[in-house]
């Protein structure tokens, strides 16, 4: 059992390296800068949004007044379909710098809008956005194995382990109580900000309890697998570089080689229409129908 003296001297003891500190200090500002980078981008596409739709119905109304048949209504006459970010939107951007979240389209003319796009630049948008998604899901897997990977292989190093185990009332109070210390102001700083501009944002509730969960679960199975790699016995004679070479080679396949993967084979299985096909079957019925009686159309 975990007993506050305990807590105690492990905190005084992990918090006098200064290592520690400015990992968490770090942690915090990727944090802060992550999440304020997606809620300047949310508030201008909200401000682009309210713009456009003014404009919209203004050039929408100039087109009906100076066409006199439905057909060059449609032909000519454009609407906004957009989409509009979510309250959370501001945490995990998603693909909204890739595939376009607003778009005027005709009725007719549709073959020369099947290709329109307003992404960015399309190098950029492949790095991916720098969100509190890419922090959490990235970035935190490093400092959890930073901050835990020579936990007991330093100790080891050292010729103190033993001396640790023997003299300690519980030795299992000693490595879960200095777990517990490392990992308790770690959650903090990456979700004290996230939590303040979910407030900001309007964000419910249920959403930031859901969003927090998500974050406390990956930091716990992340320790986990940290932690079990450190105490596993084929590894118990291993130095504390080797063991974090082999928690980065599972940080790697799990976040970066695994996704990168599914993503490939997913589109090379899954089929999508060609935009030939589109364009054709468009151009078919569009041009066909001009022929037709108005009353038909």
């Amino acid at each position: 059992m975990i007993r506050f003296n305990d807590i105690k001297r492990e905190a005084g003891f992990v918090f006098g390296h200064r290592q520690i500190k400015l990992t968490l200090l770090v942690v915090f500002l990727l944090s802060s800068v992550s999440l304020w980078s997606g809620y300047s981008e949310m508030q201008e596409q909200q401000a682009t949004i309210e713009r456009l739709l003014d404009k919209d119905e203004t050039e929408r109304n100039a087109v009906l007044t100076h066409q006199s048949n439905y057909g060059m209504v449609a032909y000519y006459a454009f609407h906004l379909t957009y989409a509009p970010p979510s309250p959370l939107a501001f945490a995990a951007v998603g693909e909204r710098d890739v595939f376009p979240w607003k778009h005027r389209i005709r009725m007719l003319a549709l073959e020369g809008q099947i290709y329109e796009s307003d992404t960015d630049n399309p190098e950029l948008a492949f790095l991916g956005r720098f969100d509190f998604a890419f922090v959490t899901s990235v970035l935190l897997p490093l400092f959890i194995i930073l901050l835990l990977y020579d936990l007991k292989a330093k100790e080891r190093e050292a010729r103190r382990f033993d001396l640790l185990n023997v003299t300690a009332r519980n030795s299992h109070a000693i490595w879960s109580s200095r777990v517990l210390v490392t990992l308790v102001p770690l959650a903090l700083v990456t979700l004290i900000p996230f939590i303040a501009f979910s407030v900001v944002n309007g964000a419910s509730v249920f959403q930031t309890v859901t969003v927090c969960t998500i974050v406390i679960g990956s930091i716990i199975v992340w320790s986990a697998i940290v932690l079990a790699i450190g105490a596993a016995k084929r590894f118990a004679n291993f130095s504390a570089t080797h063991l974090a070479s082999i928690m980065l080679g599972v940080w790697l396949v799990t976040t970066v080689i695994v996704p990168v993967t599914g993503h490939t084979i997913i589109n090379a299985s899954v089929d999508t229409p060609e935009g030939g096909d589109i364009v054709l079957t468009q151009r078919e019925a569009v041009n066909s129908a001009w022929d037709k009686p108005v009353e038909q159309t």
